[in-house]
């Protein structure tokens, strides 16, 4: 699905800004074209002759400072000296190394003859001596661009813009481990001075690693930990940057131990190292052992005055914990409660931290309009009224509307992060909706109420309760292949996800595994049980991105596979899935043509995707995956797909479109399917 979000947060700076940028922009108009007209005070006309490379605007608009207040009356030489030394500049970085400029007043006009000579592009580049670091590393801190097609770029050539890669080239050095690495150049010119060939000679002279590393004063702790903390290990490159980092990092490491005072001091001498190997001590001074005392709060707004207060109290008479309070804090600004959050830690005398909270809310309610297109569902419109401090206890609720060419929804949505101020957190969703799906019409109405609880950064568990009154309608299916057209469902189910993604909505590296079990009821009677699994990598290799993905579920009836109402079957094919089958194409059908669903699945995945232009990326994907209605696990009957996809990205995710492939169609199979849609695939 593709959407497009408008909001109305009942701000209008966004109109004021706007409108300022109007109006700047209509003075800086009228500022150009009083520049054009010369008039400042008399009438100054500005001539330039001989300007080739460079147009006369531009030169005009870099000569904009030099007329402040400027009249025939007080236009003088050091004014034509000016002038003309920024004209040279001007042209010197287009490289134009030759260019002069003669200026005068002549008859109440300031006439500009310029003489360009020759433009200097760079032809090539070379490097030499650099042993450490490859020539393509160093092109990229030079150039910015492929050394092949410098001349397709033309590349002016400029003493400062060489003397400035240069400086980039001793930093890369430097920040490796090469502090006395020199680079000298060497340019010729040829073509009468029109081109330039430059030969970099880099003498790269000893590679410092990190050597000894030594703790005095008082450590405190097992050396094991500490060196883990620093993450340095003999051998790494040393840097002094890299040896203050390390004391920073020591001192973070006593402040997550409680020692909020802690100090830490490096010491280090080069010029005593024994084959480029440098020994560092670190002088440490941890002090006491702080504890959380008070806690105060400074906040003015809808919140509830209790709500902070009960975020923090956890850590009233807990060591000091640095760590802690940083990712109480991110998930303070997460939840959108707020535009600025900071927590301050006090000394109040003897061993005592004071907790001082100082917070400003965000707008809490807001109102969304929602566009889009998904491949299966058609148009689709939709509002959403959202309230991220409910009845100012910080808890959201949410009203949402929802309309395609498949059908209406809608829903309340309340969650509750910390649910009886506890760890756990309360998800309640109310729906109700109409569907026409493939083969029969589909109405309910019901509830999920979700638990959850986190532990650690990455894994989190939940039990779940589905409540739903189902009702199927107008089948052109057979009715004994539907299963039961009216029923209550209730479900009682445990989900666990382990997700290591850099990235929710657009993962680069990492990997997630997720898996749900659930046991469910029609009618008040035990049905079938239901597992699922999941598991996707990322990997990340310049700008390219390499992503693998397997999915497995199965349910497993009381009674015969018909016994599992059809809209509570797994279905395969589609954006998500398999993309050369359109959405739920894969897998049994009536004699109609009709999706059935099944009750064992599998989907595996592999893409790559790599950058076109800016936020434009391509795609390479292959796909399989198959459907059966019988339970028992099987690769029978598998689909494939192999195609092509564009992805234009944006902070929420990527909007995709993807063409599938069936490079083994079976009997009444489509060739391929095109799919618009939106985020990750898998």
């Amino acid at each position: 699905m593709m959407d497009f979000a408008f909001n109305n947060n009942g701000n209008s700076m966004g109109g004021t800004r706007y409108f300022f940028r109007l109006l700047r922009g209509w003075l800086v108009s009228v500022y150009w074209l009083a520049l054009n007209a010369a008039v400042w005070g008399e009438a100054l006309p500005i001539q330039i002759s001989g300007a080739k490379g460079i147009s006369e605007s531009d030169l005009k608009a870099a000569l904009v400072k030099q007329f402040d207040d400027t009249t025939p009356a007080n236009f003088n030489a050091a004014m034509a000296d000016d002038v003309e030394w920024v004209v040279a500049a001007h042209y010197r970085k287009q490289g134009f190394l030759e260019a002069k400029a003669d200026v005068q007043l002549r008859d109440g006009s300031i006439a500009i003859t310029v003489t360009e000579g020759p433009q200097s592009i760079v032809r090539s580049l070379t490097f030499s001596g650099n042993h450490g670091i490859d020539s393509k590393t160093l092109y990229e801190y030079m150039l910015g661009v492929d050394p092949e097609k410098l001349l397709e770029v033309k590349l002016p050539y400029y003493p400062d813009w060489l003397t400035e890669g240069m400086d980039r080239i001793r930093g890369v050095y430097g920040s490796q481990g090469w502090l006395d690495a020199e680079v000298t150049e060497r340019v010729d010119f040829s073509g009468n001075g029109s081109l330039a060939d430059i030969a970099l000679t880099i003498q790269e002279g000893v590679h410092y690693t990190f050597g000894t590393i030594c703790f005095t004063g008082d450590p405190r702790y097992a050396r094991e930990e500490l060196i883990a903390a620093l993450d340095l290990s003999s051998g790494k490159d040393f840097t002094p940057l890299a040896a203050d980092t390390a004391a920073k990092l020591l001192v973070e490491f006593y402040k997550n131990k409680g020692h909020f005072a802690a100090e830490v001091a490096v010491a280090f001498d080069v010029d005593t190292a024994t084959v480029g190997r440098v020994a560092v001590a670190f002088d440490c001074h941890p002090g006491p052992v702080y504890r959380v005392g008070r806690i105060f709060v400074k906040n003015s707004g809808r919140l509830s005055p209790e709500f902070l207060p009960k975020r923090f109290r956890h850590l009233k008479g807990e060591i000091y914990n640095q760590e802690l309070i940083d990712e109480r804090n991110r998930e303070m600004m997460r939840s959108g409660l707020f535009k600025k959050f900071r927590v301050h830690a006090i000394p109040e005398g003897g061993d005592t931290l004071r907790l001082e909270i100082e917070a400003e809310e965000a707008q809490s309610r807001e109102f969304s309009m929602e566009l889009g297109y998904g491949s299966y569902d058609g148009g689709i419109v939709g509002m959403t009224w959202r309230d991220r401090n409910f009845m100012g206890n910080g808890r959201p609720l949410s009203l949402g509307l929802r309309s395609s060419q498949r059908g209406l929804q809608g829903e309340v949505l309340y969650r509750d992060p910390w649910w009886l101020d506890g760890p756990w957190g309360l998800r309640a969703r109310l729906y109700s909706d109409l569907r026409e799906e493939d083969g029969y019409d589909r109405s309910g109405v019901g509830s999920r109420f979700d638990l959850s609880r986190k532990y650690g950064q990455s894994w989190e568990t939940a039990l779940y309760f589905v409540g739903e009154y189902t009702s199927i309608t107008n089948p052109l299916i057979d009715v004994s292949l539907i299963g039961p057209q009216d029923y209550v469902l209730a479900a009682f189910g445990l989900s666990q996800t382990l997700d290591r993604r850099d990235d929710p909505w657009s993962p680069k590296r990492g990997w997630i595994a997720s898996s749900t079990m659930d046991v469910d009821t029609l009618d008040g009677e035990l049905a079938f049980g239901r597992a699922t699994l999941r598991y996707s990598q990322y990997w990340s290799w310049k700008k390219t991105l390499l992503a693998v993905g397997a999915r497995v579920g199965m349910i497993i009836p009381t009674g015969d596979s018909e016994s599992v109402p059809i809209d509570l079957r797994y279905f395969n094919g589609g954006a998500n899935t398999v993309r050369s089958y359109g959405e739920r194409d894969l897998g049994p059908k009536d004699k109609g043509g009709y999706p059935l669903g099944g009750n064992f699945y599998t989907v595996l995945n592999v893409e790559w995707e790599f950058p076109i232009y800016g936020a434009l990326k391509g795609a390479v994907f292959s796909d399989a995956g198959n459907l059966s209605s019988d339970y028992t696990p099987s690769l029978d009957e598998m689909g494939y797909a192999v195609g092509l996809g564009l992805r234009y990205q944006l902070p929420i995710g990527p909007i995709r479109m993807d063409y599938g492939y069936n490079p083994d169609p079976k009997e009444n199979d489509h060739s391929g399917a095109f799919h618009i849609s939106f985020g990750m695939a898998f």
